[in-house]
């Protein structure tokens, strides 16, 4: 292989070009990889499959996913990939790219661009033709494959790029970036139309399509302009991020995001979910065909596929998933359902255990107390109020239960309601999520009461006598829709008319209907458990009957997630756990929390918080990765054009050395070059190049990590050129 110097000529420099060939050698090995996040996944033919990450790290496929390599490069981070016919290109943080072939395989060549900036984004039409963004507005155009780039950013400000996307026709182009930047192009680039999307978030990905633009970005935001109208906004029903949308047509468009889901477009909008087992933020999806899909998450290493248009996803290079806990919080005092989250920000989440406040501003990793209620030992429930988030309610103790209030964030605390009997487990207690001044309370041996003025007041709604309800819930956009979970035997309620009147539609013998669970995105989906006896129950038409989705003795709390319907977990009253990918269908088991349970909470569908008797519990889950190992050295030319006169071997430095060396070697004409290292006895160890280069000096880095200490000798061959040196390794 060839290896060139390339020039760049702009308006004003010109930009000099450097090229490394990276060679590989490989072993085999199938190991547990560390995680380190995967940014970008790219696929020109369904077969070669590229995902690169943070770290320097590429996964490569050669035959749809069914097997897997790893590669690092040291010191940068990859941010996109894109592919077309044989070849892949790599964008970075170093301000390089990186090119490969899928007959190749064995060689990268990096182009230096423009060392100053980080490029986002890279998106390649053709062999040839091909799009770069990056930091500081900076957008490149390329038409020989991506070894020389030309700036085409007439328009575009000094502002963070994203992601570009240009139509297959060359000439409809869209970019996005930070603080709600939108440009569009109808010339290929040459001159570029700003649009006010009425919004400051970051704008992470675009897809054009050409009759259409898709946009996603940070806090579900989810933009779409058709040819020649205005940008319309579509709304996703979440506040978590959305990373990346691509598709081939209208009909086959994905986006991803949050802490896993993956949503296709159905003419409308984004709510048709796709089941899939990833508990990890998705970073980047790649529509190959209407069949076939691939995804990844910036949160691990594992690689999701798709062979049915997103109807199911599964893993490709995942050998074991483990699922296990981790204490956050340890404090007693748990008895029902004390989590909540802030309403103005995603990362913060309150919790009420015993009779103190807590508060975790990085979604339960870190807890602090910030109050502790003046009157009751045991919170069964807490609430902070979404119009004035200094409004807090907590519903306290059992035989002597009452609810508190503050209106100072926790300051001073008063009783507004009681005493009298509460449920001794559950929450009886419910806001509205409707209505946030609306609240429900079910005392045992009482009828409904509810107050419209945050507790203020309350008043009867119904003339049913309940025995001692344990939860309440109202569906998302339907306050005359209220479920009720009694016990003593277990029954589940609902109305249809604020409260007016209920109806029995479950019931059970056993003890205790202790939790239910509803969706925002399906709101006819209801999902409740039956402890002691039968398991979990799943209603799809709010409640108006159910069938058995879990046969599970002692199931306790049950959730779905906040940001996907397909995910449904139960968690048992001494504190096994069980995750559904799947709307219910199929349970995989989770490791036990360590405490007996009260509560499941899942603000997204990687976060999974479990409120304890001893306090709270995260989920960890973890992916053993089945990849095959590959060591990494590379070539770089200098980043002049001197010819040297002389051939010549230059000695090894650092020397002596552990475990790395770089050796450098000049050639003043094109030769056949080898260069190999051998021991003290003669014995070769290793051939770190072996093929034809052209004039120029070259740097070559040798890990000596599999060799023992001793005194090695390296030696190049080139025309009628020879020469030898010693080396030392020590360790």
């Amino acid at each position: 292989m060839s290896i060139f110097i390339y020039r760049l000529k702009s308006d004003k420099q010109l930009l000099k070009m450097k090229l490394t060939s990276l060679f590989f050698f490989t072993f085999l090995c199938n190991s547990l990889l560390l995680s380190s996040g995967l940014n970008s996944i790219t696929s020109p033919d369904g077969e070669l499959v590229i995902a690169a990450g943070n770290d320097g790290v590429v996964y490569r496929s050669t035959n749809g996913g069914s097997n897997w390599q790893k590669f690092v490069i040291q010191n940068v981070d990859f941010t996109s990939t894109t592919s077309f016919s044989t070849k892949y290109w790599l964008a970075s943080s170093n301000g390089c790219i990186y090119i490969g072939d899928k007959f190749n395989l064995g060689s990268l060549k990096r182009i230096v661009v423009n060392l100053n900036e980080s490029f986002n984004s890279i998106l390649f039409l053709s062999e040839s033709v091909g799009w770069l963004a990056g930091t500081n507005g900076y957008l490149y155009q390329s038409t020989d494959g991506g070894y020389t780039w030309n700036l085409s950013n007439s328009g575009i400000g000094k502002v963070n790029l994203n992601s570009v996307h240009v139509n297959n026709d060359g000439y409809n182009a869209a970019v996005v970036g930070d603080s709600g930047i939108f440009y569009y192009s109808f010339n290929g680039g040459a001159s570029w139309i700003p649009e006010n999307t009425n919004t400051n978030v970051n704008l992470n990905s675009v897809l054009n399509l050409g009759s259409a633009i898709f946009i996603t970005g940070d806090s579900g935001k989810i933009f779409t302009k058709p040819q020649f109208a205005p940008l319309q906004e579509i709304d996703s029903k979440t506040w978590w991020d959305i990373n990346t949308v691509h598709g081939i047509d209208e009909f086959n468009i994905k986006i991803a995001g949050g802490g896993g889901f993956i949503r296709n477009f159905n003419g409308v909008d984004f709510n048709n979910f796709e089941q899939n087992p990833m508990l990890g933020e998705i970073s980047s999806i790649f529509v190959y065909n209407q069949n076939v899909s691939f995804a990844i998450s910036n949160k691990n290493d594992a690689i999701l596929k798709t062979i049915n248009n997103g109807t199911s996803w599964s893993f490709v290079n995942v050998s074991n998933s483990n699922y296990t806990w981790s204490t956050v919080l340890n404090q007693s005092g748990g008895i029902g359902n004390g989590l909540c989250m802030h309403p103005e920000n995603r990362n913060v989440i309150f919790l009420a255990q015993g009779n103190k406040i807590y508060r975790s501003s990085d979604l339960g990793e870190s807890w602090y107390q910030i109050s502790t209620v003046s009157e009751g030992t045991y919170a069964h429930g807490f609430f902070v109020n979404a119009n004035d988030t200094n409004y807090w309610v907590a519903s306290m103790d059992a035989n002597n239960g009452k609810i508190m209030r503050t209106s100072n964030y926790g300051v001073t605390w008063e009783r507004i309601w009681g005493p009298a009997i509460l449920t001794e487990t559950g929450n009886s207690l419910q806001m509205d999520i409707n209505n946030n001044d609306h609240l429900f309370l079910a005392p045992d041996n009482s009828t409904l009461l509810k107050s419209t003025n945050f507790g203020s007041d309350w008043f009867p709604v119904s003339s049913h006598i309940f025995s001692s309800p344990s939860d309440i819930e109202l569906k998302w956009n339907d306050s005359e829709i209220i479920y009720v979970g009694d016990k003593n035997p277990g029954r589940f309620f609902r109305s249809t008319n604020g409260g007016l009147n209920f109806q029995l539609t479950n019931n059970s013998s056993t003890s205790d209907v202790p939790m239910i669970g509803i969706s925002r995105f399906n709101n006819d989906l209801v999902f409740h458990t039956f402890s002691p006896g039968s398991g979990a129950w799943m209603s799809v038409n709010s409640g108006a009957d159910f069938s058995l989705s879990m046969n599970l003795n002692s199931a306790w709390s049950c959730a779905i997630s906040s940001d996907d319907p397909t995910i449904f977990f139960i968690v048992t009253k001494d504190g096994a756990g069980n995750i559904s990918f799947d709307r219910g269908n199929n349970y995989t088991a989770v490791s036990n929390i360590g405490s007996e349970n009260s509560a499941i909470f899942i603000p997204n569908r990687e976060t999974y918080l479990a409120q304890g008797t001893g306090g709270v519990y995260k989920l960890r889950p973890s992916y053993t990765i089945a990849a095959t190992n590959v060591v990494v050295s590379d070539i770089q030319a200098n980043a002049g054009n001197t010819i040297p006169g002389d051939f010549n071997l230059s000695q090894n430095f650092p020397n002596p050395f552990n475990p790395a060396t770089s050796i450098k070697f000049s050639i003043p004409s094109k030769e056949f070059v080898t260069l190999k290292v051998y021991d003290v006895n003669g014995r070769k160890v290793e051939t770190i190049i072996n093929q034809n280069l052209l004039p120029g000096i070259y740097e070559v880095n040798f890990d000596g990590t599999n060799l023992s200490s001793g005194v090695y000798f390296y030696r190049i061959s080139a025309g009628k050129f020879n020469q030898t040196r010693r080396m030392i390794l020590v360790k």
